[in-house]
């Protein structure tokens, strides 16, 4: 199903280019001193067919301004729940009688009629944090209205609702910002249309040409703030006729040795083969995985069957997948539970704001950094249409570095330049491929978290690496075969090892690297992880 937006009234952009999805939102980007309204249309996939999806949401996130008088304000009718933090908001929010707010689609009153209404606090999927739901005390419909309250600087912009942080700009007149505090979230009910009203105030005359604009970010359902219990879903169409009894799957033949468990099904994800149109490209890794990359260069990874291991898992991971640093590892991550906080997008921060409970179950495994980077560097090279705002970029950079990567500019002159991946994905300070000064705070921070990780590896020793997480997770020493399989290698231009002097020295992640080293070796040694423990199974 997709969602379609088309303007229904004169629509003046500062500038257009603005005008795109980075992460999991979509951008809009409006002059200073205009209004535009926008249809909203849930519609079938690659079609303008109507749909009805059931209790759909949409989340509104960076309502704030550059300065006073010049306030975001975002106008939506016919809703059926709004929700917000359960607490102070950085913005205004009032909420009036359906069909009396100055709403597109609706006749227009000078006054619209304050709502009758009912709050509640209620649990989100994340554990300890709930949200505040409002809802008609009719149990209706109705209107809302937001309107922007504090100053915002483009460094304090969410990119997924999903990892709302607090974020503190590098900036003399910054304060510390709570992205979820300038986010909100609103449902509908038994419709396949909305309208909403963008505007953003100005205090200057009529006459003055306006220079600057400002853009309005939404997404998809936020955990931040849906009901725990509360999931969007789609009708389906009626079965023309009733369908007849599944057919058994065949046996399998039976192993040499008894298979003792398989993954834990909550992580299985089947690929959808009827709808592999909605992907760019579909990468066959191995009997077990794949990797979809959409038409934005945004990956996830898709289970196609169960990964055969070497223990029972009672553990909740939550896997840190920093780019170029062993996609094979998803089979291992895939034995356990994954957190409740980690989405199946392939490359996710460790939340800024994580407490020592979830940093306790986060796996990853690191790299070497000038091999990390040079293996991003080739990878482009073979794969110009990867790599996109999961990467963890600034807005038009990857268009930029991945065009000078095709001419040839070598990698000390493109990826060479984004230093300190490994330590803003850990923090969750930055994106990856931010390619911003890296604080000496944030290399601290860095390094405490990773000694509260619950796994640690390095793909310079994937096998005791695998070992290690099997022992921790699993309690058993002993490796399976298809967690050996390098399903994604990336060679360079020789097919040869990389010479780490082609990149500069990234003095963050080298530093932070060494710890993670000096961890890996301690905790082989203190769970006797040695080639001659560690069986190879399978």
């Amino acid at each position: 199903m997709d969602l379609v937006f088309v303007n229904t009234t004169e629509y003046v952009p500062k500038n257009t280019d603005w005008n795109e999805i980075v992460g999991a939102q979509a951008i809009v980007n409006l002059l200073i001193g205009e209004t535009v309204t926008l249809k909203g249309e849930f519609v079938r996939n690659h079609t303008f067919c109507p749909q009805t999806p059931v209790l759909p949401k949409l989340t509104f996130c960076d309502i704030d301004h550059d300065k006073d008088g010049e306030n975001e304000i975002l106008l939506l009718d016919g809703v059926s729940a709004v929700y917000t933090v359960d607490g102070d908001l950085d913005f205004d929010i009032k909420l009036y009688n359906y069909g009396t707010l100055n709403s597109p689609g609706l006749p227009s009153f000078s006054n619209p009629v304050p709502l009758d209404y009912t709050t509640a606090s209620i649990q989100t999927p994340i554990p300890g944090r709930t949200s505040r739901k409002y809802v008609a005390s009719s149990g209706g419909k109705f209107g809302i209205k937001a309107t922007s309250q504090m100053f915002g600087h483009g460094c304090d912009n969410p990119s997924d609702p999903n990892q709302l942080t607090n974020v503190t700009c590098p900036t003399a007149s910054a304060v510390t910002v709570d992205q979820a505090k300038r986010c909100f979230m609103v449902e509908f009910s038994n419709t396949s249309e909305f309208f909403v009203k963008f505007k953003i105030r100005t205090d200057g005359p009529p006459h003055v040409v306006q220079e600057y604009g400002r853009n309005f970010a939404m997404s998809g359902t936020s955990n931040y703030f849906v009901d725990e219990d509360n999931y969007s879903c789609f009708t389906a169409a009626p079965t023309a006729a009733p369908t007849g009894a599944p057919t058994a799957a065949p046996t399998a033949a039976p192993t040499a040795t008894p298979t003792r468990f398989t993954m834990n099904p909550e992580n299985e994800r089947k690929p959808d083969r009827a709808n592999n149109d909605t992907y760019e490209i579909v990468e066959v890794l191995d009997d077990y995985t794949e990797v979809h990359i959409d038409k934005y260069g945004v990956e996830s990874v898709k289970l196609v069957r169960g990964v055969e291991a070497v223990g029972h898992c009672n553990a909740t991971v939550w896997w840190l997948h920093v780019p170029k640093t062993g996609t094979s590892f998803h089979k291992s991550a895939a034995i356990c539970k994954w957190s409740p906080h980690r989405t199946h997008a392939t490359h996710q921060n460790v939340p800024m704001n994580a407490h020592d409970e979830l940093l306790s179950t986060v796996v990853t495994i690191l790299r070497h950094p000038a091999e990390r980077l040079l293996s991003a560097y080739y990878y482009i090279q073979k794969n110009p249409g990867c790599c996109g705002p999961d990467w963890g970029w600034k807005w038009g950079t990857p268009h930029r570095v991945k065009k000078k990567i095709a001419k040839g500019v070598p990698a000390s002159d493109t990826v060479g330049k984004f230093f300190g991946c490994q330590t803003n994905m850990i923090t969750g300070q930055a994106g990856c491929m931010a390619g911003e000064d890296i604080p000496r705070a944030r290399i601290q921070e860095a390094k405490r978290r990773l000694n509260k990780f619950l796994f640690v590896g390095l793909m310079d020793h994937w096998a005791l690496s695998v070992c290690l997480y099997n022992y921790v997770t699993t309690n058993e020493r002993l490796i399976h075969t298809s967690q050996l399989r390098n399903n994604r290698p990336t060679y360079g231009a020789h097919n040869s090892a990389y010479n780490r002097t082609e990149v500069p020295k990234d003095h963050a992640d080298d530093e932070v690297y060494a710890a993670a080293v000096e961890r890996f070796h301690r905790d082989i040694a203190k769970h006797n992880i040695t080639e001659h423990t560690c069986p190879i199974v399978g």
